[in-house]
């Protein structure tokens, strides 16, 4: 095993900079030069020879902390100036993984971020208590429906809507494939849904909780947000990675709504084993830097899954200390099923939203008889 540590100790870099950990498949006589070649790559992308002023030097060139080696993988710690952040999510995003995704076979596999930098860049509006808050709960777990399939009549999603939420379910998401071509029926489909979810309350004294999916530009978004904040609707869905997570974060912030993250396009960064990001890291820490207060992602078991010790690692990073930022629920999510609801809740316990579709909108019983089933599996 070679290993080599920058000049500094490592336990005072650790303390005040931003640490992210990589593996890369290369050869023990390459692991020192491709640290640095990250390094440089990712913070001012030129070779040293072009480099004219010692500020650069002194400032902005990430630090490579140590380079250990094992069986054909390199594990490479590198130390970045918080301050290259600027207190933006995506710059953090950039600033670890922008370029050096482009490498062959380098994972981005961990992500230290220190307190004042998560303190800058800011976390949930929300967060656990406060979702507890619209939703009226105190310590159960939540669950959670989508509103589908595409194509369906406004109508039939707002029965959807009503009926979960007359059983007693506590939220309910808008598949995020559920987009409209004008403003005028996202407003037709969002009103139905939300009145049937407010007659259902009212008449049940039920406190379900709708969050649409806005998406598109900045000014279809904001369009959206102003509907919604019209319809007293409390929360959204987004897709962080392709709405851009500084964008939802910020509109969110503006009109006051809480966020659910949707994990769509994540799979390409986390699925393959020697290139991308660890999806505990974009999940867990980066979803919550980007203001999400419920981060959705493929639970164990069911149609889209992740072992259990990838989901204890995102759960982890969710409601880990992380500055002064609020801590997140979790969402495992991705066909699941009564059935996997034995394994899931001992996984995520009680500060979870447990996300339930097509098993609970296709049971024989109906919605409202489905909900209670899944209401009573969660609350034995």
């Amino acid at each position: 095993m070679h290993t080599q540590k920058s000049t500094a100790p490592e336990n005072n870099i650790q303390q005040n900079q931003l640490i992210a950990s990589y593996q890369a498949s290369c050869d023990a006589n390459n692991a020192d030069q491709l640290a640095t070649a990250i390094a440089w790559e990712q913070t001012v992308e030129i070779i040293p020879e072009a480099v004219r002023h010692q500020r650069v030097l002194d400032e902005f060139v990430g630090r490579v902390v140590s380079v250990t080696h094992n069986k054909g993988v390199a594990t490479i710690k590198i130390a970045y100036n918080p301050a290259l952040v600027c207190g933006r999510v995506s710059a953090l995003f950039n600033l670890v993984y922008g370029n050096v995704s482009m490498y062959p076979d380098v994972r981005l596999v961990d992500l230290q971020v220190p307190a004042g930098l998560a303190d800058e860049i800011g976390g949930p509006a929300f967060g656990i208590e406060g979702i507890r808050q619209l939703t009226q709960t105190r310590r159960q777990p939540l669950l959670a429906t989508a509103i589908k399939p595409r194509g369906t009549p406004h109508s039939a999603l707002a029965d959807i809507a009503g009926q979960f939420a007359s059983a007693g379910g506590h939220i309910i998401k808008d598949d995020q494939n559920l987009i409209e071509t004008d403003l005028i029926d996202f407003t037709d489909r969002v009103s139905r849904c939300q009145q049937a979810i407010i007659n259902a309350n009212q008449s049940r004294g039920n406190h379900c909780v709708y969050f649409p999916h806005i998406s598109g530009s900045h000014e279809e978004m904001s369009e959206q947000l102003e509907v919604c904040k019209s319809l007293d609707i409390k929360a959204v869905l987004t897709c962080p990675l392709i709405t851009g997570m500084d964008t939802s974060k910020a509109l969110c912030r503006e009109y006051g709504m809480a966020h659910m993250g949707h994990p769509a396009m994540s799979g390409a960064f986390t699925h393959a084993r020697q290139q991308g990001i660890d999806a505990s890291v974009l999940l867990g820490t980066i979803y919550r830097l980007a203001g999400v207060d419920i981060s959705i992602f493929p639970g164990s078991g069911g149609r889209l899954s992740l072992a259990p010790s990838i989901t204890g690692k995102i759960r982890h990073r969710l409601q880990q200390k992380l500055g002064s930022i609020r801590p997140v629920l979790t969402c495992p999510a991705g066909g699941k099923s009564l059935q996997t609801m034995p394994e899931l809740i001992p996984q995520f316990g009680n500060d979870a939203v447990y996300l339930v579709g097509g098993a609970l909108l296709a049971h024989p019983g109906g919605i409202e008889t489905a909900t209670a089933e899944y209401l009573k599996a969660m609350n034995p």
